[in-house]
């Protein structure tokens, strides 16, 4: 089963590809993620992880066609990123994009837009801050508060025929 763990910074996965802009203990591939084609194979993974690496890339639509492309069909792409009234969206200088309830919905079939990939929506979870994890009515309080949710979590899949 291939496995690709993208912008995997010091969070080197075994069983993965370990891909990085920077070369450390663990990365298996040096690749600027803004580069294009990515050096994979079509239809080569079953698995991509991505863990708070949309938020920095120059095009999240162009990274999205190129994961779409080395996904296998049905292969699954879980993303992690700052939820958009986060703390943590915007402490870091290099955040481009950020990320709400809704952002997932713009990746899958039948969204309206005619894009050069087609996911289907697997699962979303929003990730709540302590203490709100907690409280009971914490939906509500992420409409009027800030840092109530730390990150969104999705997976894709790739729909291909």
């Amino acid at each position: 089963m291939a496995k690709l763990n993208l912008g995997c910074g010091t969070d080197v996965r075994k069983g993965y590809v370990n891909v990085d802009i920077i070369k450390r203990d663990g990365v298996d591939v040096v690749h600027d993620l803004n580069k294009f084609p990515y050096p994979f194979p079509k239809n080569h993974f079953e698995e991509i992880h991505a863990s708070h690496l949309l938020e920095h890339v120059d095009d999240v639509l162009k990274v999205m066609e190129e994961l779409y492309r080395i996904l296998k069909p049905n292969g699954i792409l879980t993303a992690i990123v700052p939820y958009f009234s986060s703390s943590g969206a915007f402490q870091d200088p290099t955040h481009k994009h950020f990320f709400a309830d809704d952002t997932a919905k713009h990746y899958i079939v039948n969204n309206g837009y005619n894009r050069k990939f087609k996911f289907e929506l697997v699962s979303q979870k929003l990730v709540y801050t302590m203490p709100f994890r907690y409280i009971p009515f914490r939906n509500l309080l992420r409409y009027v508060l800030l840092n109530v949710v730390n990150e969104i979590k999705f997976k894709l899949k790739a729909v291909k025929e």
